[in-house]
């Protein structure tokens, strides 16, 4: 097949333009591409001259180059009359009144979606450039140049696959430079997130069997564990008990995908009831406020943990109203101090 250069597609608009039915180029790009050679040239030829009628589409640039007249609708430009004279009108009669009811209305007619061209139109010489530009645009991210393709190209009736992008890439000879570059971002990735497979999952639009998938095709299992072991020994250092409860708070997902959240929940349920009876003093259980001091957490947190571990807390005795205010009415003002911070002298 010829390649659709840049001048065919711009005489192409304008001639369709002049006519006065501007199209897309991606139309045109659509109708021209399955010409060959000899076709190619015949359309050159009709749009080496003005067009001939009103309303032209590529559809009629084509019936034009093969010698079929246009359809009905595209009436020719300038045509001659059969005859000079003016033809005789009939005599116009009064409009009438016009009477509209509801049982005579049409509904219009929704217009059916054009249909998505097949992605093996990307396996010719101008498919690569389409994959040159997709990749620029989203680098190596497989899930959004597969996004892409699913948006304008169709396989099958149904959108495109990793496999199918494979085979693109091989047929133009760029899979060995994609892969490089998709190992390289998901090397990246992991060293971002901590080797945590569902947060670089989350980072790149994947899912994470499709992740692990591509780890293992790339074979970069050795390098990810490497990071995701590296991650395990900086979490294993943080050993006191407020920095394992936070991150028992904060760091779930992370721990659960590492393998860590057993050996810290097991360490918590120990440690937790003796720092409650160290907190205990004469004989009253420590509220929730006494344990988040101890361990610098939020309330919330606090009460996250006591829900998770079973925590006996006293409840937190309920704040008297005029506690705060001590011997002055709640509304009265504060007493004014002097700009040295001393309180002013009273005369004897």
């Amino acid at each position: 097949m010829p390649e659709i250069d840049r001048e065919i597609l711009d005489r192409a608009m304008r001639w369709c333009a002049e006519s006065g039915r501007p199209v897309h180029e991606d139309v045109l790009r659509h109708a021209l591409l399955p010409l060959g050679w000899d076709e190619l040239l015949a359309v050159k030829a009709i749009l080496a001259d003005p067009p001939p009628g009103r309303d032209l589409s590529p559809a009629d640039l084509l019936a034009l180059s093969r010698g079929v007249v246009p359809r009905a609708g595209a009436a020719a430009k300038g045509a001659p009359r059969k005859d000079g004279r003016a033809a005789a009108r009939s005599p116009r009669q009064p409009p009438g009144p016009r009477i509209r009811r509801a049982r005579d209305r049409v509904e219009p007619s929704t217009p059916s979606p054009a249909a998505v061209p097949s992605i093996d139109l990307l396996y010719q010489e101008s498919g690569r450039s389409v994959l040159d530009r997709m990749v620029r645009q989203h680098g190596a991210n497989r899930t959004a140049v597969l996004s892409a393709l699913a948006s304008g190209w169709s396989a099958g009736g149904g959108a495109p696959t990793s496999a199918d992008l494979d085979r693109l890439l091989a047929h133009h000879g760029l899979a060995r430079g994609f892969a490089e570059r998709e190992r390289a971002l998901l090397l990246h990735a992991f060293r971002k997130h901590g080797g945590v497979v569902l947060r670089v999952a989350r980072h790149l639009g994947a899912a994470p069997a499709d992740l692990r998938g591509a780890v293992a095709r790339l074979e970069l299992a050795g390098p990810v564990e490497a990071i995701r072991e590296a991650r395990r020994r900086i979490l294993d250092r943080k050993a006191t008990l407020a920095e394992r409860a936070r991150l028992m708070d904060e760091e779930e997902e992370s721990l659960a995908d590492l393998g860590l959240l057993a050996r810290f929940e097991e360490d918590l349920r120990k440690r937790l009831p003796e720092q409650l009876r160290a907190l205990s003093g004469g004989g009253r259980r420590p509220t929730a406020a006494d344990l988040g001091r101890s361990l610098s957490l939020s309330r919330a947190a606090v009460d996250r943990l006591a829900l998770r571990f079973s925590l006996p807390l006293r409840p937190a005795p309920p704040e008297r109203p005029g506690r705060r205010e001590g011997r002055r009415g709640a509304g009265s003002p504060p007493a004014r101090r002097p700009p040295s911070g001393r309180a002013p002298r009273r005369d004897r």
